[in-house]
């Protein structure tokens, strides 16, 4: 959570826009977001990541 509100920009201004009581109410649900899609049992965090690849070719 420290490594998102120090540098990731939209985490960090959301962080800023709060007052103390709604950043632990942020940080306990994006923590709770986290473990629900969390695959490691052992501490660590290992979450799916999806993407859409689009290729376009001339004619």
């Amino acid at each position: 959570m420290d490594v998102f509100c120090t540098w990731y920009g939209p985490t960090q201004k959301a962080f800023q826009s709060l007052d103390d009581t709604k950043q632990k109410v942020l940080a306990a649900d994006m923590l709770a977001l986290a473990n629900r899609f969390n695959g490691a049992d052992d501490g660590t965090l290992v979450a799916q990541g999806a993407y859409l690849q689009i290729f376009v070719e001339r004619r």
